[in-house]
């Protein structure tokens, strides 16, 4: 996938972190997408491109563009079992992400006529473990892990296996369309995994900043290693941005999600200060963005920078409604993961394959001030999927 309309890297990409998280291992292919190169013609010895503004105008137009734009999931049928169980083991229904794919499965399996019970992880290796044993006493036939790393919770995955129990994953970007990643010698594993591209998707967002900066960025990359989907998106932002000649860049700067109630916000604006020239922020997922948009908006330094995330929440939207900080976010429906989380445990219950890719084409679209949903709700998918997935269940 070639987004950059700028040429080889000659940005910095120093590290100043102060927190750390573990380390997880992931990687990213490209889902299906327009490929699209931008190619100079009598490039200028400074490096800028001939009739770089129109350039940048196509870039910025194919970065907001929706990814699939109709439905590309499956169509062969994966029938239902009536009193099936399914338990979705969410991250932390804190926050946002995590609850809306947990009622997404739970809509899901309303219209499947299956039984869901979601268990509350609360963002705990120890409470995670401990739901999936509840989930496997409560008689769960599939259990669903949401934004969990399975390698930390191998003591219930074990007891899972088991007990014969189906375990998927859901936007832990284990499987297709991003790269499989192999599971630590002895330890129990996911059969499938739905997410995004996550590369692909930090592609579109440093395309973004690229494009609408005209490709002169100087832009800070925030970064996290806690959900193992996440570090390939920094790998796609670090990539694409590194290899604009006009930009820079700084970062991987790795935090952990405890300080986002504590003293996070106040480092990113300690960094600001001391490096005024930076005019993006990319953020890896929205429910880290508000620490950031509050903490920038007292230091009245909310109009000198504009903030890049991830996952399309409702209040991230706003943000770019109303001009506060943030000006563009990788959006997808939450709400389809878990309609598509669904589809897979029902294909894997019923001796099937999971479908691929695994991810199930969940529709991305890269949301700006000019193309957001309507107010007050979060990011939804642009056609009706509902409908096509019933079908397949009956």
């Amino acid at each position: 996938m070639v987004l950059s309309a700028c040429g080889s890297s000659s940005g910095s990409s120093s590290s100043s972190s102060s927190t750390t998280a573990e380390e997880s291992e992931a990687g990213g292919e490209s889902t299906p997408a327009a490929e699209t190169e931008t190619e100079a013609e009598g490039e200028e010895a400074g490096g800028e491109e001939a009739g770089g503004g129109e350039d940048y105008s196509a870039l910025l137009k194919e970065a907001t563009e929706v990814t699939p734009s109709k439905y590309e999931g499956p169509t062969e049928p994966a029938p239902a079992k009536p009193g099936t169980k399914i338990a979705a083991i969410s991250c932390a229904q804190t926050l946002q992400g995590c609850k809306e794919i947990a009622e997404g499965i739970e809509e899901a399996g309303e219209a499947a006529g299956v039984t869901v019970k979601v268990f509350d992880g609360q963002g705990e290796t120890t409470t995670q473990n401990k739901q999936i044993l509840n989930a496997i006493s409560w008689g769960a036939e599939a259990i669903i892990l949401e934004a969990i790393d399975p390698t930390t919770v191998q003591t219930g995955l074990a007891a899972a296996q088991k007990a014969g129990i189906v375990v998927g994953g859901a936007v832990n970007g284990t499987n297709s369309p991003n790269k499989t990643r192999k599971p630590p010698a002895g330890d129990v594993w996911t059969s499938f995994d739905v997410g995004v591209d996550y590369k692909l998707a930090g592609e579109y967002e440093a395309s973004w900043i690229i494009a609408d900066s005209e490709g002169k960025a100087n832009t800070v990359v925030y970064g996290t290693k806690e959900f193992p989907a996440l570090p390939p998106q920094t790998e796609g932002v670090m990539e694409t941005l590194e290899a604009c000649e006009g930009c820079t860049t700084d970062g991987p700067i790795y935090f952990l999600s405890s300080s986002l109630a504590t003293n996070f916000g106040e480092e990113v604006v300690g960094y600001l200060r001391t490096h005024p020239e930076v005019e993006y922020i990319f953020c890896p997922y929205d429910p880290a963005a508000p620490a950031m948009v509050t903490a920038i908006e007292t230091a009245g330094l909310g109009e000198k920078v504009k903030l890049v995330s991830l996952l399309g929440n409702e209040q991230n939207l706003e943000f770019i409604r109303n001009e506060e900080v943030q000006a563009a976010d990788g959006s997808y429906d939450e709400l389809y993961v878990g309609w598509a989380v669904v589809d897979q445990a029902l294909r894997v219950l019923d001796g099937q394959k999971p479908f691929e890719p695994q991810g199930e084409n969940i529709p991305f679209q890269l949301v700006d001030k000019n193309n957001l949903p309507p107010e007050g709700q979060a990011y939804k998918a642009p056609f009706e999927f509902r409908p096509e997935f019933e079908k397949l269940w009956k």
